[in-house]
């Protein structure tokens, strides 16, 4: 799910998270908005910062309530966006929100209880923690275990959030940090594939949990490398994206062609509501958002992962090759949409149309 909008949003506080983020409380400037009436527990927000090269960024909701939402910067080093957030904005400052949506948490989980089991890394906490709010704090009966990997104690992420969610007798969470240097203790270590079967083949509920996973690529890869190995069906796990790199079992299993597919010269057109440009892609097996904005193509894109979904095209003649995951329903893509980003030419003529 995801909306398009363009709205005015009030900075309400910007405090450290820890010593190498800050969290950013906004509150929207008119009732009544549309953001805070859906559930955004695991979603998204995308704004156009006013930084000296326009930057759109997308940021994961760690909290909302009816009177505003908050989402975590972490410092990059050389990042516009995080010197941003970090050194310029301040509280009464105005932000605008370009978009909203949700790719994470599933709307039936509101209706049954379910055993999540969730593994984060570094700022891939961040949709994890409002997953886990909504299921702790929800009368349906949801239980949450939790595995997260930070680089060391001064360093994790949502510390008094976490305190207070781990009393409840339906939440299990274990800490690793990857710079301890006693390696004989539990908590040390990094996340492997041989730990992810280690903690989970005799746990009971292993292979009816929904998993979550959000981390750097590294982890992922292992976590999934894991639940490979437990034989866990893709249609448990979910995974936040940050980056346009796939990960090994989304491409040998979800797309096992992907990679050997032929790729033919492509002539593409893509229609949006200013008229229909044309360009050729050559088989390179690069994504269409790419090729689209090497030649001079305006997608709209806040992300390149499949996160943001504002890339979204329907298919309108070819076929197109799909590539990772995308956040798309079933029921989208049974319409023909794709996502530019995670999508590459399948036929020597393609037409797209674009949503957003």
């Amino acid at each position: 799910m995801q909306e398009q909008l363009g709205t005015s949003w009030n900075v309400a506080s910007v405090h450290r998270e820890g010593p190498e983020a800050v969290r950013v409380r906004i509150a929207p400037q008119h009732p009544n908005n549309p953001t805070l009436q859906c559930n955004l527990a695991g979603g998204f927000v995308t704004f156009s910062l006013p930084t000296p090269t326009l930057l759109h960024r997308t940021y994961s909701v760690v909290e909302q309530d009816a009177k505003g939402l908050e989402f975590v910067v972490k410092n990059v080093r050389g990042g516009q966006a995080s010197r941003f957030f970090s050194s310029v904005i301040q509280e009464g400052d105005t932000l605008e929100m370009m978009a909203f949506g949700n790719a994470l948490w599933q709307p039936e989980w509101d209706d049954h209880p379910q055993h999540f089991i969730a593994f984060a890394g570094g700022i891939g906490m961040s949709p994890i923690i409002s997953c886990m709010q909504r299921a702790l704090n929800s009368n349906v009966g949801h239980r949450f275990t939790l595995y997260q990997s930070s680089r060391s104690e001064r360093r994790r992420l949502f510390s008094k959030e976490l305190e207070q969610l781990r009393k409840s007798p339906m939440c299990s969470v274990y800490q690793l940090y990857t710079e301890t240097q006693n390696r004989s203790i539990p908590s040390a270590g990094r996340v492997t594939r041989e730990r992810v079967i280690q903690w989970l083949e005799n746990h009971p509920d292993a292979s009816t949990a929904n998993y979550l996973v959000s981390a750097p690529h590294g982890m992922m890869e292992a976590v999934h490398r894991g639940l490979d190995a437990l034989d866990v069906p893709m249609a448990q796990r979910f995974t936040e994206h940050f980056t346009n790199r796939p990960l090994s079992h989304e491409t040998e299993v979800l797309h096992p062609t992907a990679s050997a597919a032929p790729r033919p010269h492509c002539t593409l057109e893509i229609e949006q509501d200013s008229g229909t440009q044309s360009f050729t892609m050559y088989g390179e097996g690069r994504s269409i958002l790419d090729a689209a904005t090497d030649a001079g193509v305006e997608v709209p894109a806040s992300c390149s992962g499949g996160i943001c979904l504002a890339c979204q095209a329907q298919v309108v003649e070819g076929e197109v090759q799909l590539h990772g995951i995308s956040g798309l329903t079933e029921e989208e893509k049974a319409k023909g949409m794709v996502l530019c980003c995670r999508s590459q030419p399948k036929s020597k003529r393609l037409r797209l149309r674009l949503i957003n």
